[in-house]
């Protein structure tokens, strides 16, 4: 009986270790797949290339591809245009847009260069509020490269 007792309290214990490495595997699956992770990886891999592409004025294009849902320029008529790169909404929140853009003077600007006031939220990071109950975040990823989030 007491064997039996055993046998049934290790195949517990075997039980809450696995499911508590599947929770840490998803917990990690989650980090790496989270809307910042995934940009940093896309600037990392392609800054160089698209900063070429791009030029300093960005009138050089996108070279197209790269797993963006869209890419535009922003801001030409303001003297500080960015090129936008957009992953789209998040998929845990359908209002929240993400991505990232180059900002050949390397000023942090608001979602699709839109005029609004970025205030400081810790080293390198902005937030805005704009209209309604739109606002986003900005934050500097490396030289001239900006990450952003926007809720509109």
């Amino acid at each position: 009986m007491a064997v039996q007792r055993g046998e049934e309290t290790m195949k517990k214990k075997k039980r809450i270790v696995t499911i508590i490495l599947w929770l840490a595997a998803l917990a990690v699956l989650f980090i790496w797949s989270s809307p910042e992770q995934k940009v940093d990886r896309f600037v990392a891999k392609y800054a160089e290339v698209l900063e070429e592409s791009l030029g300093t004025d960005l009138s050089g294009g996108y070279p197209g591809g790269l797993g963006i849902q869209y890419y535009n320029c922003w801001g030409e008529d303001s003297g500080h245009p960015i090129g936008e790169f957009c992953f789209g909404p998040s998929l845990l929140h359908g209002r929240q847009y993400y991505g990232c853009y180059y900002s050949p003077d390397d000023e942090p600007r608001g979602f699709q260069s839109v005029e609004v006031t970025l205030v400081p939220d810790g080293e390198n990071c902005w937030t805005w509020r704009a209209e309604g109950d739109n606002r986003g975040m900005t934050k500097k990823i490396q030289d001239r490269w900006y990450y952003f989030e926007a809720w509109l």
